[in-house]
Parts: structure tokens; C-alpha cells; sequence
């Protein structure tokens, strides 16, 4: 934890971190901080769970650490974590963008992408929110549905399931991968699964251009 919230402000960890024991559910910060804490305890005892998917896993253990940082007051970061952020123009994200593209099939966490930058957490989000107007993990999980696009667009196996490649790319509700997928592409990916179907079952061959 301590990593993490030095890794979020760009800042060396001095003292020990600790929290108050107490934080208000009330709060859009505290309600984000429970929802999130209660998903993670009830994959962590599901059978099959999240916790056997890294792609997913380590986006899961930092959404829930940024929220605890953010809602429960702390000795260290609090302030540092509520200022404002400095932001860097685009040139500078040039090499996390060549990260994700080259790494998008394994896990990926902010932490790591600030490392790439070399600026904190907090900077690399506003940076990207300023350049490309959204998040890094939001730019990442835009490559990750490509890959999915293209697995769809070049697939020849009748069976294939989407969720099976969804899930490949970190993508474990179905619904929200469809509307984020729709919102990118203008259609379904049962659609693009359909249409390319027909295109190889009349020997066509065919698929899109990227």
C-alpha cells in the first residue's frame, strides 16, 4: 500500500502509512470505497472468481487501493492526493502509449504505468484526461476490446464463445463489455461474430482493415 500511494503522488515513502478507523459511506469517495472493498471480499470466495484472472486481479487491487487512499484520511497523502495535478503535454505519453500497445495482454496496473512515464499516478491520469480524454487504464482497456475485435474478425472456429475471448483480454461482464464494444464500434460483437461467420461460410475470407 505504501508503494502504491508513493507510486500516486511521485512522492518517496517516509513514515509508516495509516488511516483513520473510521471513513463516512455517505461520500461519493466512501460509497466508491465500499462498493468496491465488498466486490473484491465476495470474488475472493467465489470459486472461479476474479482472483484466477491477473488481467483483471491486479486492476481490481488498485481501483480498491485508490479508493481507500482517497476516502479514509491518512498521515501522509491525503493533501497530496485532493490538490491538483500538474499535467505533461502528449509528447511525454508517447512511450506508456508504446507500452500498453506492446503489453496489453498482461496484467497492467497504474503503478506500472508511472514508472514508464516516470511521473506520478496522479499526473499520468490527468495527462491522459488533458491529451487522449480519458484515463490510462481507459486507453489500455480500448487496445484490450481491439484485440478482442480483431480475434472476432479473424476467427474460423464455429464454437467460438465471445465471453471466452472477452475474458482472455480481462473482460468478465458481459454486458458492459458489450455496450463499451458497441460505443467503439458501432455494433455488437455478436454482430461482428455473425457477419464474419457469413463471410466464411460462403468462402469469402474476408475481414476489416484495423
Amino acid at each position: 500500500m505504501e508503494n502504491f500511494a508513493a507510486d500516486l503522488v511521485g512522492q518517496a515513502v517516509e513514515d509508516p502509512l495509516g488511516f483513520d478507523c473510521a471513513f463516512d459511506r455517505s461520500t461519493g469517495r466512501g460509497a466508491s470505497l465500499h462498493a468496491s472493498a465488498h466486490f473484491m471480499a465476495m470474488e475472493l470466495n467465489r470459486p472461479g472468481g476474479i482472483t484466477e484472472e491477473p488481467l483483471a486481479l491486479e486492476q481490481l487491487e488498485s481501483f480498491v487501493m485508490s479508493n481507500l487512499l482517497l476516502a479514509a484520511p491518512n498521515n501522509c497523502y491525503s493533501e497530496d492526493l485532493l490538490g491538483p495535478s500538474v499535467t505533461i503535454d502528449l509528447g511525454c505519453l508517447q512511450p506508456v502509449v508504446d507500452f500498453i500497445k506492446a503489453n496489453a495482454g498482461e496484467p497492467i496496473t497504474p503503478a506500472e504505468l508511472s514508472r514508464v512515464a516516470m511521473m506520478s499516478i496522479w499526473t499520468l491520469h490527468a495527462s491522459f484526461h488533458q491529451s487522449l480524454g480519458m484515463s490510462p487504464m481507459e486507453y489500455l482497456r480500448r487496445v484490450r476490446i481491439g484485440h478482442v475485435r480483431a480475434g472476432l474478425l479473424a476467427n474460423r472456429n464455429p464454437e467460438l464463445k465471445i465471453t471466452d475471448l472477452a475474458n482472455k483480454w480481462g473482460f468478465y461482464h458481459p454486458s458492459r463489455f458489450a455496450a463499451k464494444y458497441r460505443q467503439m464500434y458501432g455494433e455488437l460483437p455478436s454482430e461482428t461474430l455473425q457477419r464474419r461467420t457469413k463471410f466464411h461460410d460462403r468462402g469469402l475470407g474476408r475481414t476489416e482493415p484495423n
